[in-house]
């Protein structure tokens, strides 16, 4: 029995979230990696439950049956090139370190022949998919989702996803010229050390807000087709970069400076959130502490005075509006 189902809307169901007991004890065996410069690897507490990673830390792989999401992918074959249509199945993995500055690189090595979406995403964004906050190369050779800010409005490059694909994530913050104090990403990407040009330009988004865009760190995500297995490449001296690109080191090179402690990353990538609509489960999964919580939920009446617009056969449905706004202060790492 296959476990990919689809909702009422056309989006993939979640699967239900087992409890974790020993998230606080890994937390705290992860602090040095999480809020110290150090160490770059796939990160055990920012992963689905379906998610694999070796000890070294280095590769990842989802567990999940290749056969749901083969059959999933046919399902949604129409849509690959559509900008609506989802390109993550989840689930997903992401890796340290977090950055704020700097030029740098890092590889996604597949094992074997897989559906997948590589690329770069905000601290807050749940390892599952890749949303607003997120920007990724999906293997059907599309950029993630309907970014403004993406810099092709068609297939960004040729379809991949064979054993042996290589695929080069990097990022460039630059400074505003006009706001000095104000830095952010220019994303790119590569395949088999081929560059595909720019494919994301955040720094208008951060003159028009006066603020940086908050620090990114690599994210892998589960496409529709074959479920991945991936190494990183740039993170160890063991899987350094196979197609090093000039002007861009690899993430195992990130200087301090560059670096940004995970809580620090939270708190700010936090206030990109604000009125998105977070379930319970995705707030589960992030393993946000209840004392850092605050969730509003928005009934009708309250929709409908804010929104003069809604029609009145459309209120039954905006009364399923959540707005939920988390915040975290510090990274929750207590006594069990």
């Amino acid at each position: 029995n296959s476990r990919v189902e689809w909702d009422e809307f056309g989006s993939l169901k979640a699967a239900p979230m087992p409890p974790q007991p020993n998230v606080r004890q890994l937390a705290r065996k992860m602090e040095p990696l999480l809020e110290k410069h150090g160490k770059s690897c796939f990160n055990p507490l920012q992963k689905d439950l379906n998610t694999e990673v070796n000890e070294a830390g280095i590769e990842a792989e989802c567990k999940d049956d290749d056969s749901d999401w083969i059959v999933a992918g046919r399902a949604r074959a129409g849509e690959m090139h559509d900008l609506d249509a989802p390109l993550c199945a989840g689930p997903g993995i992401k890796a340290l370190p977090v950055l704020r500055n700097g030029r740098y690189q890092f590889e996604i090595e597949l094992l074997k022949p897989c559906a997948i979406v590589v690329g770069w995403s905000v601290a807050t964004t749940l390892p599952l998919a890749f949303d607003g906050h997120s920007f990724g190369l999906s293997s059907t050779g599309d950029l993630t989702v309907a970014h403004w800010d993406a810099t092709s409005e068609g297939p960004y490059c040729t379809p991949f996803g064979k054993t042996g694909d290589v695929i080069a994530c990097l990022v460039d913050w630059v400074q505003s010229e006009e706001l000095p104090d104000v830095v952010a990403p220019r994303l790119s990407f590569a395949l088999n050390g081929r560059f595909l040009g720019l494919a994301f330009d955040l720094l208008e988004a951060a003159e028009g807000s006066k603020a940086s865009f908050p620090p990114l760190q690599p994210h892998v995500c589960q496409g529709f087709g074959s479920a991945f297995r991936v190494r990183l490449r740039g993170a160890t001296d063991e899987a350094p970069l196979k197609y090093p690109a000039n002007g861009f080191k690899p993430l195992a090179e990130a200087t301090e400076e560059d670096f940004c402690p995970f809580s620090r990353a939270v708190a700010l990538s936090s206030e990109l959130k604000v009125g998105m609509a977070l379930s319970d489960d995705h707030l589960w999964s992030f393993q946000v502490p209840d004392e850092n919580l605050l969730e509003l939920k928005l009934p009708t009446e309250l929709v409908a005075e804010l929104d003069e617009e809604v029609e009145e056969e459309d209120d039954e449905d905006a009364g399923h509006w959540a707005l939920t706004e988390f915040v975290v202060t510090e990274l929750d790492i207590v006594p069990d």
